[in-house]
């Protein structure tokens, strides 16, 4: 999951999701030289990550509301695997 490590409310919901499914969910600031890595392979230069909160899967990538239920399908998932 890759989020704005600079917003309060972004760190709390970033945090919150990977204490409820168990640390499956791993997170990433944006800010961070990983997820600088991860974004410039996943993403078009044109694309602004930046804006929203990233649940990235596999080769697919869901980002603000469209990554809600997805998010809440992997922390369902951490919970059952671990």
């Amino acid at each position: 999951m890759l989020y704005d490590d600079y917003c309060a409310l972004c760190t709390q919901l970033a945090k919150a999701s990977a204490k409820w499914s168990k640390s499956w969910i791993r997170i990433l600031g944006h800010s961070t030289s990983e997820a600088e890595k991860i974004k410039s392979k996943f993403f078009a230069e044109t694309d602004h990550p930046e804006e929203f909160f990233w649940l990235i899967r596999g080769n697919t990538g869901y980002g603000g509301r469209s990554g809600v239920i997805p998010l809440l399908t992997e922390i369902l998932r951490g919970r059952l695997v671990r």
